[in-house]
């Protein structure tokens, strides 16, 4: 992130974003731990395909708490904080349990329907319903719906799996129509992309062998330019040996150190851009 950030200060000249695509609860705590350490400029800014999709604000808070059932004639097991972690029913059978945050706040509860778990609420660390999973019933482990939520309760995305891996993810605007239907995580991510970069003139900066290269490369056009970061480990790659043998629509990367940039230029066919990657500082 440091030589990341480094490489866009010297060269970009300009504001530079940080994108993300994984579903992380965690993700404002993570990112005030790297502006804290200095790997990021406090400028910079984050983008992260569900905060946008759920239309989350890093820093803002939750200002009510799931509300727990509350029955005399149930059973309440609390851990050594006095937190409740499961609830049973008079006979003993489970009704619920839950996992807290090393802050105490809930993270998640699972609901059971007799001794088969059938659904879990997830909070994120703002302290928001995140998502709700609903759990196959012969397989416990195994998701079969999910449901993203928004602030404000509402729903903003729906997966659903099949039983032979199919998949269908439908994005749910405030009215609660279908706006947007895709069948992969892939056909997801392209059109989050594209709608995040192609706003404006725009350049992502990525790893060669960052799953989503190929996507990324295919959607190249004048508004959008790939900048490829390239490692020693990533020489024989095939995106690597394309764009050094001209069959790459790409004509500009970026080497982590010079050994890197000396190796590329003894197999070079065709004229390159090449950009050595800044070093990290070494901290004590």
């Amino acid at each position: 992130m440091e030589m990341i950030m480094g490489l866009l200060k010297s060269e970009v000249k300009d504001k530079a974003n940080v994108i993300t695509v994984n579903y992380n609860d965690s993700l404002p705590e993570i990112w005030n731990s790297y502006q804290s350490a200095g790997l990021v400029d406090k400028r910079t800014g984050l983008y992260n395909m569900y905060y946008t999709i759920q239309a989350k604000v890093p820093g803002g808070v939750a200002k009510t708490k799931p509300e727990l059932p509350d029955n005399p004639a149930w059973q309440y097991k609390r851990n050594a904080d006095k937190q409740i972690v499961s609830i049973a029913d008079d006979g003993g059978n489970p009704i619920m349990t839950l996992k807290y945050r090393k802050n105490g706040a809930i993270w998640y509860m699972t609901y059971f329907n007799g001794s088969l778990a059938t659904r879990r609420d997830v909070y994120d660390a703002a302290g928001f319903l995140s998502v709700t999973q609903y759990l196959d019933r012969t397989n416990n482990s195994q998701v079969t719906l999910e449901n993203f939520y928004r602030p404000d309760h509402s729903l903003a995305m729906v997966k659903q799996y099949g039983s032979n891996h199919e998949l269908s993810i439908q994005l749910v605007n405030k009215e609660e129509a279908i706006t947007n239907v895709f069948h992969s995580e892939a056909q997801l991510l392209n059109w989050w992309l594209a709608s995040v970069l192609q706003q404006q003139n725009s350049v992502l900066v990525m790893g060669v062998n960052a799953p989503l290269f190929d996507q990324c490369l295919q959607a190249t056009n004048d508004n959008f330019h790939l900048l490829p970061i390239v490692s020693a480990d990533d020489l024989d790659n095939q995106h690597v040996q394309d764009i050094i043998n001209g069959k790459s629509k790409l004509s500009s990367l970026v080497v982590t150190d010079r050994d890197v940039q000396t190796a590329i230029e003894k197999q070079m066919t065709r004229d390159l851009e090449i950009t050595v990657m800044p070093a990290a500082e070494v901290r004590a």
